[in-house]
């Protein structure tokens, strides 16, 4: 299976900005802020792509599995904290960012 990145996106215009925002906000709720693993698996099976990749300070982690090995490894870095997103969704050629803290 090709990466999304290189596959096109059935949305345009205003119709994929509204479906990028409402991507980010499950993300942040059900992903970063999911401590049920169970939960938090199935959410990122249904919003990341098979080979999606995921980059913060600590590298690049490609895959669901890594997706989720790192999100785990957020909670016991910062045990306690609730992730939230800081500003709008960005996307260019494909690729998304998403300001959070």
């Amino acid at each position: 299976m090709a990466s999304s990145r290189n596959r096109r996106h059935p949305f345009r215009g205003a119709r994929f900005f509204r479906h990028l925002r409402l991507c980010a906000q499950n993300n942040n709720g059900q992903v970063f802020n999911g401590r049920d693993a169970d939960s938090r698996r199935a959410a990122i099976d249904e919003l990341w792509d098979k080979d999606g990749v995921f980059i913060d300070p600590g590298g690049v982690h490609e895959g669901v599995e890594k997706i989720n090995a790192i999100v785990e490894l957020l909670f016991t870095q910062f045990e306690g904290y609730l992730f939230s997103v800081r500003g709008p969704g960005q996307s260019l050629h494909g690729v998304g960012r998403l300001p959070w803290s």
